[in-house]
């Protein structure tokens, strides 16, 4: 997933929702449904926040796959 749009990932219904947050200045930090690589799709919580690395402002995205129930009781 690294170098990859959050867009790119994200089920239509929520590409909206994704896009309202991150034009904004606020951090992410919500569970949404993903698609992987192979079209299932996952429970997933994101992180994200803005970063500035050679003058430039870039959006760092960190997406936790929430579908092993080991992790949702946590």
């Amino acid at each position: 997933m690294i170098g990859k749009s959050i867009y790119s990932l994200t089920l239509q219904s929520d590409k909206d929702r994704i896009k309202e947050c991150l034009q904004s200045d606020t951090n992410i930090n919500h569970k949404i449904n993903l698609i992987r690589k192979n079209g299932t799709q996952f429970l997933a919580r994101t992180q994200a926040k803005n970063s500035i690395v050679n003058n430039s402002i870039f959006r760092v995205v960190l997406i936790i796959d929430m579908s092993d129930t080991k992790l949702q009781k946590t």
